[in-house]
């Protein structure tokens, strides 16, 4: 099998019967070139159902997008935590003057997406609740309780797809760019990632597009102080990760509420399994006791998600 590209997989319209998917590569391509093959599937750790198959249709060039394929599958299989199902796609790029180039990869498909101020994952309110990744350690420890990982990679994220283990990713703003975006967002438990460098200005200019076409349904946040006043939220950005010192709660600023979902993200050091669940619980309730002590009263209050440990 010769290097490829990394595959892009965006969900068009789609239900519980019916599902339009569309593949492309991450880099550009020739014009003219030709995505073919098949999505075969679904598949899920321990499950003994027979995988179907569903051919790609290729289809023209489409402005911004280069070469695309699409598939329509029935009765189709998305992946949540709770249900870990994936799909191969084994595709052949062709090109005029090139060699063929193969592709045979894990995908799965992935609802995600944010109403209001929550995250809402396969049609249910989704609350993440992740501890950091301890060096060397497998994510199967985190079965219950999403990772917080830099630079994960390929094989520790294939085996998260597997578990159905969420990952949060935790990138440099120089790192925000499209096939880097598109080489975690092929892995369905890639579900989030943080800029935490805070360098990435208030607009995303020139790249919004292709961070929005790269990303898919991964949601995009960036790291905020609670110490601090509460920023404004930049353009492009679905969520904003509060970090919090150890045992320090938010800025009285923080008592209004954003437009935009709120993670709690308490800095310690990395915790071992047996705590990691606890840690974000206790987080939870500490953060409820504050809001709820504004006057006495229980204003209207809702965090989208937990995050606990340093990487």
């Amino acid at each position: 099998m010769s290097e490829s590209p990394d595959i892009m997989l965006t969900l068009g319209r789609c239900d519980e019967m019916r599902a339009e998917v569309y593949l492309s590569p991450s880099a550009p391509t020739p014009h003219g070139a030709r995505l073919e093959g098949l999505l075969i599937g679904p598949y899920r750790r321990q499950d003994l159902t027979l995988p179907m198959e569903a051919r790609l249709e290729p289809m023209t060039d489409l402005p911004g997008r280069g070469v695309v394929s699409r598939v329509v599958l029935t009765e189709p299989a998305f992946w949540s935590p709770e249900s870990p199902n994936l799909y191969r796609a084994a595709i052949r790029l062709e090109a005029a003057g090139m060699s063929p180039t193969t592709v045979d990869t894990g995908v799965g498909l992935r609802r995600l997406g944010v109403r209001g101020r929550s995250f809402w994952l396969d049609g249910r309110r989704w609350v993440p609740r992740a501890a950091a990744l301890r060096g060397g350690a497998d994510v199967a420890w985190a079965a219950e309780t999403g990772i917080v990982a830099t630079a994960p990679g390929d094989d520790l994220l294939s085996r998260a797809d597997e578990l159905g283990v969420a990952v949060v990713t935790l990138v440099e703003s120089s790192e925000l760019t499209g096939p880097r975006l598109a080489a975690l967002s092929r892995h369905p438990a890639a579900l989030m990632v943080i800029v935490v460098d805070g360098g990435r200005p208030d607009s995303l200019g020139g790249v919004a597009g292709e961070i929005r076409r790269a990303k898919g349904t991964m949601q995009i946040g960036i790291a905020v102080d609670a110490g601090l006043p509460v920023p404004a939220v930049p353009e492009g950005f679905d969520f904003m990760a509060v970090r919090l010192a150890a045992d320090r709660l938010p800025h009285e600023s923080w008592r209004r509420l954003p437009e935009c979902p709120l993670v709690a993200w308490r800095h310690a050091l990395a915790l071992e399994p047996p705590s990691a669940r606890a840690a974000c619980t206790t987080l939870q309730r500490d953060l409820a006791a504050w809001a709820a002590a504004a006057d006495g009263a229980h204003p209207v209050w809702d965090w989208a998600g937990y995050l606990v440990g340093t990487v």
